[in-house]
């Protein structure tokens, strides 16, 4: 019977992240740079942040 311990995937888990760290950083950074530059759709309630008024319709 296999042992089912978590053990082995964390540590892999944390090997690869320890290898792609400073890739993760980079991703994580532009993202960020994206959002701000971008105010679409909140990923949280879908609502589009608005600077200026929308006109109403015709």
């Amino acid at each position: 019977m296999r042992d089912r311990s978590l053990l082995e995937p964390l540590a892999a888990a944390c090997a690869w992240t320890a290898e792609h760290w400073d890739e993760l950083l980079d991703a994580r950074e532009s993202y960020d740079q994206a959002a701000r530059l971008d105010p679409g759709p909140s990923p949280r309630t879908g609502a589009t942040a608005s600077r200026t008024p929308e006109s109403p319709a015709a």
